[in-house]
């Protein structure tokens, strides 16, 4: 049962032949069994929040405001911080090509 939903999920498995059978039955047997009630699609909610980076920031985008997101924000900061670096990472060995 998909959650807050009346629908349900199959999953069929098999050679093609056997696929065409399985999906016929299932046909049949949803014919012969109209949905009592009113049937409640289902609607995945969103996982994660939309994200918006502007001007070397991160942004959530939480219903209709843009807020700061303290978490990507360090992320980003650390990330420039490692590239602006021109320290080589070990003594004597550079990242660029020789």
């Amino acid at each position: 049962m998909l959650p807050n939903s009346t629908e349900r999920a199959v999953t069929i498995s098999g050679t093609a032949e056997a696929l065409t059978k399985c999906i016929y039955q299932i046909c049949c047997v949803m014919m012969e069994s109209p949905p009592k009630g009113a049937t409640i699609p289902y609607r995945p909610k969103q996982a994660v929040l939309p994200l918006l980076f502007s001007g070397g920031q991160a942004y959530a985008l939480p219903g209709q405001y843009a807020l700061p997101h303290p978490d990507l924000s360090k992320l980003q900061h650390l990330a420039t911080l490692q590239h602006a670096s021109t320290a080589p990472l070990l003594p004597g060995h550079t990242t660029s090509p020789q």
